[in-house]
């Protein structure tokens, strides 16, 4: 069981692994401590006085072997478990990477499909939409610059036969992820064009409005049929003619 060099296919596999090897330490530990017993009762009949049963060199030969023997399996249960540690370490990067990978594939399709709205406040919902997004992204990105130092760390071990995998990985990843930075870019770059547009069509049309509104006043027929009311327009006209130079 120590000696397998089965080191899973993939994470749950490793897992499982794992937890075996850990009912076999257990087991090792319990059978340590049988064995000490053993041992410290066969040595004592190596000090018996008078009648031996046995050559007292044949008793501590045989303790001495048990004893290496238990040794090595101690030693072998902890370099299958470093063994094991190292391919879940390794099985961990690549879940992450690919989970990453995914969730890049995700937002692309997210921001592919995009609009940048009909009216002001369509796209000002989708700039909410947008910010909320560049936080997630925020949260991603320090989530990949962890599993990205994993996956350095585990090349700077020692070179391995998955080293070339572990690198294209990287490559791919960074590759991917630059994209969807560059895509976020320009959608958040269209979508501050389209708010500006709105923006400037929301005014010109408050401004057509009020033209529309400061003609009619101007071109009224009607210039009072007193003092009192020709005062009234002659007010009106003089607030038109300031806001008009506003």
């Amino acid at each position: 069981l120590l000696v397998s060099k089965e080191l899973g296919k993939h994470l749950l596999e490793v897992e499982d692994l794992l937890q075996k090897h850990g009912l076999l330490e257990a087991d090792i530990s319990a059978q340590t401590e049988r064995v000490q017993a053993l041992n410290a009762a066969a040595l004592k009949f190596s000090e018996l006085e008078g009648y031996q049963p046995c050559d007292p060199q044949i008793i501590c030969n045989r303790v001495s072997h048990v004893q290496t023997c238990l040794e090595e399996l101690q030693e072998l249960a902890a370099k299958r478990r470093k063994e094991l540690e190292d391919s879940r370490q390794l099985w961990t990067f690549f879940q992450e990477m690919e989970e990453a990978e995914a969730w890049i594939r995700e937002k692309e399709k997210i921001l592919a499909a995009k609009s940048c709205g009909r009216d002001l406040s369509s796209v000002a919902a989708l700039t909410a939409k947008h910010k909320a997004m560049l936080g997630e992204l925020g949260g991603r990105r320090a989530l990949l610059h962890q599993t990205m130092k994993k996956g350095e760390k585990i090349l700077a071990k020692k070179p391995s036969a998955g080293a070339a995998a572990i690198q294209e990985k990287l490559r791919q990843v960074c590759l991917r992820w630059k994209k969807l930075e560059e895509i976020t870019g320009l959608h958040q770059q269209r979508l501050e064009e389209a708010l500006s547009f709105f923006q400037f069509s929301a005014e010109t049309d408050d401004l057509v409005a009020w033209l529309q509104d400061a003609y009619r006043l101007a071109s009224s027929d009607d210039f009072g049929h007193d003092e009192h009311s020709t005062r009234a327009l002659l007010r009106k006209h003089r607030a038109a003619a300031e806001e008009l130079e506003k």
